[in-house]
């Protein structure tokens, strides 16, 4: 992978007033400080060529067997031979960081050169980068047996003792399905290969002010790996590097490390890395993707936990049924996703295919005559390929591709997956016969594992990305959307590089169990600009056939399958803003819950970003007691009209504060300044394309009222229940909804309202909270569509509103002839948002329709 350069974009993630700062010294220790006060300590460089290592401070070993973390306490310690300093001086440059002056220092490893720079950023303030280059000769005789260890010990990185780091709450994610990994314990195993970002934040700051450090490998990402142990046992908190599978490194090769500060908090931190990221990788700066029917309209699916997943007979007629039994319930579903058990495999390892052709299951159907048959698009499925399969050159049956096996004992059986060289030729005859079928769109599963367990790929410094450069561009030849399933969070990070993946996995299987632990998975994602997928749900329990066709185990559904907790999943989904596809045996489906996510034609009505877990969660002083409550908001561009709150599994109340309303253009004390809807007659930028689901203008001022323009408060109107009681037009907002008046100089404690402890009799039980801010100076708010869990979705709302002289107005858009029901709130008696107003419009044959509410209209 080439790092482009965007240098001009250093400016637009620092919100950092505190500075991060390099100390080194002649002996080659080195010191990051904040704010002058040491924040982490780094000493040794060392690396290993020809089965040796090298190292600065080859004088100095370990003696004491128990440091070693990996329970070898047995292992001989290594013996290292002098790496010596050749030479070091001060260096200012540029890379795609942006401009930067550091220590350079040469080293040299018998006939290696290996020089390692240590940078700053003096424009941004908040980041330090270690790089290293091999510059002469290759690296060889790297190669060990854990694939957790690394070749180079450079950085070296320890908590100062005295920097809010020692008493920091970890956040790291782990396994092949990005789950966090949160706590100390957690942060003494998180090493390893499939292992990302490194997050601390300080616990004990106010949320919004809380300092946050991530450490962060920054190329290189599927060979690398995270360790805590140094060549010769010592201890440390990071050591990064390129993983010890990997047999050799070529000449001029080079990577970097990344020390990111932020100080407003987690979610601030992690959106600002992640503009980092985008900027320095994807293309144009921006992780912008290509437009996925999956993520735009809902679905049905048959992964694992749907009900026809394990279907063994009549498999056609079946999904047949489901599609004409949902046609008669009127609910939208616009494409299929078909899953595994569809294709042809063979006896080598679970849900390997042998080819593209489906089973004896679906009656001698073919794909292509079943989707003309369904009426609908296919998103079409592959893990890794059997064995047997008929595709790989190798086998005696013959085949055009050359495929690897993969090593059994890695993994839980042997598979074949394509050489890196035949990648791209592989998938786009794979895409070009899924497209004959009527495929859009492409997911694959097991992704780690098509790279992880086929040793050839590990030992090649670059082979598993070639491996993915090449199934991305099989899938820009053939226009072809991806999700990628069992990813690792390197995988996350890998992703910016590719606009065809939309969407990653980040829950657990729905059969198995609490696929409702998605806060902070979809926090990684949606920093590297990749929407995050929520598994397949059902809208009710499906008894008695969920434990008799597969969908739960013979023995019984996990507790989160009752009627009372699938609203959880169902709205989880929706605020995911990945796919919704749902997965009810026909008669099971409960229409009124699924229509809730999406428009009268399918369209999915979506918040802003997904619902992340909120930074209070990081707390030690404010996190709720067990349970989730993750955030979202809706708006466009710098107009935010709603912010979203689901909780569920709580086991007291817990107060929300304004530091809890996590803004892209600042807090709620900036709000009335910045994310003003537009006045009629106005020349706001209400209905520009250039803001469209972009936050790219954050720490722009060009829209930045005067301060003599900045209210004194913000008055707020919620409901924490999304559906009751009902606003009822010509009535008093008070008996609908709750209002809040923050100061707008207020620090973020101001307390804004209760969320309720989960009901005890069902913790799944979901309270969907909704919060609109009072934009409009005439005392007018757009609550917009109450039916749906999502009132003012970009999609319905695509302008969301502006403020007239004596009311606002609104662009609803939808189906031809949809009627959907809007509502608002206006002054009564000079007390703003205190009386309600409901227009049910229809759409017209356009689907589109201008909506207009004032105090003299007639309500109905």
């Amino acid at each position: 992978m080439t790092v482009m350069l965007f240098a001009a974009f250093t400016l637009l993630w620092s919100h950092c007033d505190a500075q991060l700062r390099l100390r080194a010294n002649s002996a080659g220790d080195y010191t990051i400080l904040l704010d002058e006060q040491p924040l982490l300590y780094g000493s040794g460089v060392a690396i290993i060529s020809e089965q040796e290592w090298f190292s600065s401070d080859a004088n100095h070993t370990v003696t004491d067997d128990s440091s070693r973390h990996d329970g070898k306490e047995n292992a001989p310690k290594p013996v290292a031979k002098k790496l010596v300093l050749a030479s070091r001086r001060l260096r200012s440059d540029v890379d795609s960081i942006g401009d930067y002056s550091g220590w350079e220092e040469t080293w040299k490893a018998g006939d290696v050169t290996f020089v390692t720079i240590a940078k700053t950023y003096p424009r941004v303030g908040n980041i330090i980068a270690f790089t290293y280059n091999i510059t002469n000769t290759s690296l060889t005789g790297t190669h060990g047996a854990d694939s957790g260890d690394v070749i180079t010990n450079y950085p070296v990185l320890r908590k100062a003792e005295d920097s809010f780091l020692e008493h920091a709450t970890y956040l790291g994610w782990q396994s092949s399905q990005v789950q966090n990994a949160i706590g100390p314990e957690e942060e003494r195993k998180n090493y390893g290969i499939t292992t990302g970002p490194r997050v601390y934040v300080n616990s004990a700051a106010p949320v919004n002010t809380a300092g946050v450090i991530i450490l962060s490998v920054f190329d290189h990402f599927l060979s690398s790996s995270q360790t805590n142990t140094r060549y010769n046992g010592e201890k440390a908190d990071w050591i990064p590097g390129i993983s010890r599978s990997v047999l050799s490194l070529p000449a001029g090769f080079n990577q970097t490390f990344l020390v990111f500060y932020g100080q407003h908090g987690l979610t601030q931190a992690m959106h600002d890395y992640g503009k980092l990221m985008q900027a320095t990788h994807s293309p144009n700066g921006k992780a912008a993707k290509r437009a996925d029917p999956t993520l735009q309209y809902l679905g049905y699916q048959t992964d694992n936990g749907a009900m026809y997943c394990y279907c063994t007979e009549g498999c056609v007629q079946k999904l047949l049924n489901v599609k004409a039994y949902l046609d008669d319930i009127n609910v939208p579903i616009r494409y299929l996703s078909h899953q595994g058990e569809w294709w042809l495999k063979g006896t080598d390892v679970s849900w390997c295919v042998s080819e593209w052709e489906p089973n004896a299951a679906y009656a001698g159907m073919s794909v292509k005559a079943f989707r003309e048959k369904f009426g609908l698009p296919l998103q079409l499925y592959a893990p890794y390929f059997c064995n047997d399969t008929k595709y790989a050159k190798s086998k005696s049956n013959g085949g055009n591709f050359s495929m690897l096996i993969s090593n059994a004992s890695l993994c839980h059986g042997a598979f074949m997956t394509s050489t890196p060289e035949q990648a791209s030729v592989f998938y786009t005859a794979l895409f070009t016969l899924g497209i004959s079928m009527g495929m859009m769109s492409y997911e694959i599963d097991f992704l780690t594992a098509n790279y992880y367990c086929v040793s050839a790929l590990t030992k090649s410094v670059s082979a598993a990305e070639m491996w993915m450069d090449g199934l991305n561009q099989a899938a820009v030849d053939k226009d072809i959307p991806m999700q990628w399933c069992l990813a690792a969070s390197t995988n996350v990070l890998l992703s910016l590089y590719y606009p065809y993946v939309t969407n990653i996995r980040a829950s657990r299987d729905f059969r198995n169990g609490v696929s409702y632990k998605v806060g902070f998975s979809s926090l990684l994602m949606w920093s590297m600009g990749v929407a995050p997928s929520k598994d397949t749900f059902w809208t009710t329990d499906n008894m008695p056939l969920a434990t008799q066709i597969g969908g739960c185990k013979p023995q019984g559904c996990p507790a989160d399958h009752t009627n009372a907790s699938l609203e959880l999943h169902t709205i989880l989904a929706i605020l995911s803003t990945g796919p919704v596809g749902f997965s009810d045996a026909p008669g099971m489906t409960n229409r009124s819950l699924i229509m809730r996510t999406c428009q009268q034609n399918g369209r999915l009505l979506q918040p802003a970003k997904p619902a992340t877990a909120l930074d209070a969660t990081m707390s030690s002083k404010r996190a709720p007691q067990n349970g989730s409550i993750f955030g979202t908001y809706c708006g466009r561009g710098k107009q935010t009209v709603a912010f979203i709150l689901v909780s569920f599994q709580l086991t007291a109340s817990w107060m929300l504060t304004a530091a809890d309303l996590w803004l892209p253009s600042g807090n709620l004390a900036t709000l009335c300044n910045t994310t003003r809807p537009g006045q009629s007659g106005s020349d706001s930028d209400v209905g520009s394309d250039s803001d469209v689901g972009s936050d790219s203008d954050v720490g722009s001022d060009s829209d930045v009222g005067s301060d003599s323009d900045v209210a004194d408060s913000v008055l707020l109107v919620y409901r924490v229940r999304w559906n009751e009681p009902p606003c009822i037009t010509g009535h008093a907002a008070s008996q609908c909804v709750n209002t809040a008046t923050v100061p707008t100089t207020d620090d973020g404690s101001a307390e804004i309202l209760t969320i309720p402890a989960s009901p005890k009799d069902g913790s799944f039980t979901p309270y969907l909270t909704t919060i609109w801010p009072v934009m409009c100076d005439n005392g007018w708010v757009l609550l917009g569509e109450l039916d749906k869990y999502v009132p003012v979705a970009e999609s319905r709302f695509p302008y969301m509103y502006e403020c007239t002289a004596t009311g606002l107005q609104v662009n609803v858009q939808g189906s031809p002839n949809e009627i959907v029901s809007v509502t608002a709130l206006g002054p009564h008696d000079g007390v703003p948002a205190a009386w309600v107003y409901v227009k049910k419009v229809v759409l017209g044959e356009t689907g589109s329709t201008l909506v207009q509410f004032s105090a003299t209209m007639a309500t109905d």
